[in-house]
């Protein structure tokens, strides 16, 4: 009645548990037949897609491959009644707000918030772009 079955964190949530069963019970191969059916099969398809995915697993690999430190999520406020709450979420980089951005899951918010911070440590500041490749 509350649209559990359109939301795509309950959703997977539900696939989660299916594998982790399927898992347990039969071990790694009938995993991996239905992963190839399933999510690999879609990646090949649209990969665009699954790797928008995950964008806070993004931002700590471009982090790391900085040698930073892991980003840092706050939950800065929630508004709306329980069952429609829209949640903000702040993401700390080396002491320095990146981005903040809401969504109606708190994991929905941190991956938006993630996005917003990648595309800001992607683009070059304008003094590098200025400076051009063969200053310094």
């Amino acid at each position: 009645m509350t649209g559990g079955r359109d939301k795509p964190a309950l959703l997977a949530d539900a696939f989660e548990a299916v594998v982790a069963a399927m898992y347990l019970d039969g071990g790694l191969h009938p995993v991996r037949e239905l992963l190839k059916r399933t999510v690999f099969l879609q990646a090949l398809e649209n990969g665009e897609r699954i790797s928008e995915s995950d964008r806070k697993s993004a931002l700590q690999e471009f982090l790391q491959g900085k040698g930073d430190q892991p980003a840092e999520y706050r939950l800065a406020g929630e508004t709306g009644p329980d069952h429609q709450k829209t949640f903000l979420v702040e993401v700390w980089i080396k002491g320095e707000r990146m981005a903040s951005a809401e969504g109606s899951t708190k994991k929905e918010a941190e991956q938006k918030a993630a996005r917003s911070a990648l595309e800001k440590l992607m683009v070059p500041s304008h003094s590098e772009q200025q400076a051009g490749p063969n200053a310094g």
